[in-house]
């Protein structure tokens, strides 16, 4: 696939789902997202250094390099892909602390019931 084969609409929230999943998936929101926001306002030259390097790149990358140029060539792909991190950390975090408490709560109600048997335990 040539670069010009991608000059018809992509749609790309299935990628950035999938980025963003794997983003998550290692724990590594904050650094993308710093790493994505500090470099914002360079996508133009990343999508031209890709296409520049792609004729170097695709043996080791495929399609892959063409298709991201195309992704760095509008910087709200990389806004969109920020907030979905944003979000998915958000979530996740969400999620850890509603285990936690779960955890806690099942704690106390352990730590309650051998103190009501050891109670019983004593008074009989």
């Amino acid at each position: 696939m040539w670069y010009h084969e991608l000059d018809k609409p992509v749609d790309w929230e299935e990628t950035i789902e999938k980025i963003a999943a794997k983003i998550s998936q290692f724990g590594m929101e904050t650094p993308a997202v710093l790493m994505l926001e500090a470099h914002k306002p360079l996508t133009f030259f990343v999508n031209q250094g890709l296409i520049f390097l792609s004729p170097i790149l695709f043996p080791f990358f495929g399609n892959n390099t063409q298709r991201a140029a195309k992704f760095f060539e509008d910087r709200q792909n990389v806004e969109k892909l920020i907030q979905r991190i944003e979000q998915k950390a958000a979530d996740r975090e969400q999620s850890e602390r509603a285990a936690r408490t779960m955890r806690r709560a099942m704690h106390r109600a352990s730590r309650d019931a051998r103190r009501q048997r050891r109670r019983q335990q004593r008074g009989s």
